[in-house]
């Protein structure tokens, strides 16, 4: 039982720090986003700003892809404690099962 516990909290913590890299990675999608669109802006006044602009928004792009890698990863990883606990499960019926037909 313990057995099971302890992997099915190691599962978790691995989901929640997949989860908490994505959160991350879609927030630095965000700022280098609005710093694109905000040297963009600049670029009107100041056109050498185009070439800030430019490079942030290819890296805020990349950033994205690596985001959505570590979803697709969490995801993938998601039914990981209910098969888990489906294991589980059914160890614990056959162990019930042969105690009842020992004892019987």
């Amino acid at each position: 039982m313990l057995e099971h516990l302890e992997a099915q909290t190691a599962s978790v913590v691995r989901r929640a720090k997949l989860i908490r890299l994505t959160l991350l990675f879609m927030l630095l999608t965000i700022a280098q986003m609005i710093g694109c669109c905000m040297t963009l802006g600049l670029s009107v006044l100041e056109p050498h700003t185009l070439f800030i602009a430019v490079p942030l928004f290819m890296m805020g792009m990349l950033t994205m892809l690596a985001g959505m890698i570590a979803a697709m990863l969490e995801l993938k990883a998601a039914l990981a404690p209910a098969e888990l606990e489906s294991r589980f499960v059914s160890d614990m019926l056959q162990e019930d099962a042969h105690r009842r037909s020992d004892a019987a």
